[in-house]
């Protein structure tokens, strides 16, 4: 079991260019994040809550989390960032970032999903077991790995304006139509319940029925087999009378058959 106490080492100041991310983190660069506000705010007051971070293998410090505070720091020139030191293994430093992202008010969920993909991959950790450390449900952990067949050029759009629920919503329509069905849901505002219904109505749409050539090809039989017929009648001395019209719903076909001195009702 893990835990802080007694793993920590009082505050020191720390150049931030000299702690490097760890392996997998540059999937998100600056320009994926909304920083402005973050960056405004340690500008004029510096950075609050220090940054943590650990020594890798190599003995160079490895930031664990404040990756948004280690990132305005370098756009800020900063020349050095308060930093905490935690003995730490790169399992638990992966687990205690991504603590840090799900109680972050506006986590990145895609982020978020690759580093629980990175505890499976890195680490050969369950789901079960990543949500027993994160203190979250399972089937919690499991719909956040979905969000990983999400269209990646897509992804920013989605994180910036649209709810986990909605974005796998989204996954339900062929990837060809997510794009344009992302767009009516932001333009139009819709919430939850609204997205889902809104992504029902795709498949309930009434669609026609492809027409059967194997039934085209039966009714032309049908109808040389009635022509045939009538061929045979006629040889055997009796006038008929035949005419087919196509119905809305069905093809009707009359055939009048005369005998001698009346005529017969049409049999349809």
């Amino acid at each position: 079991e893990f835990r802080l106490t007694k793993k920590i080492k009082l505050v020191f100041n720390k150049d931030p260019a000299k702690i490097h991310l760890p392996d997998g983190s540059d999937l998100y660069s600056a320009s994926d994040y909304c920083l402005d506000p973050l960056e405004e705010n340690i500008s004029k007051n510096g950075i609050i809550t220090p940054i943590i971070v650990r020594t890798d293998e190599k003995g160079q410090y490895e930031l664990v989390c404040g990756k948004k505070r280690l990132i305005c720091a370098r756009l800020l020139r900063m020349k050095s960032v308060p930093c905490i030191k935690l003995n730490c293994t790169s399992r638990q430093a992966a687990i205690l970032r991504l603590s840090e992202s799900l109680s972050v008010k506006g986590e990145n969920c895609f982020e978020t999903a690759d580093s629980m993909q990175n505890l499976i991959n890195e680490h050969n950790m369950s789901t079960a077991k990543i949500a027993e450390s994160l203190g979250i449900s399972e089937n919690a952990v499991k719909e956040k790995l979905k969000l990983l067949d999400f269209p990646f050029e897509l992804r920013q759009k989605a994180a910036d304006n649209l709810s986990v629920s909605q974005m796998l919503s989204l996954m339900l329509l062929p990837n060809n139509k997510i794009s344009a069905a992302m767009d009516e849901i932001i333009h139009n505002g819709l919430n939850d319940k609204q997205t889902k219904d809104y992504i029902a109505s795709f498949f309930s749409a009434e669609k026609k029925a492809p027409v059967r050539k194997a039934a085209i090809s039966d009714l032309k039989l049908f109808s040389n087999s009635i022509e045939k017929l009538l061929y045979t009648i006629q040889n055997a001395g009796y006038e008929t009378d035949f005419s087919m019209t196509d119905e809305e719903r069905y093809i009707d076909f009359r055939i009048k058959v005369k005998k001698r001195g009346e005529m017969l009702d049409p049999v349809s």
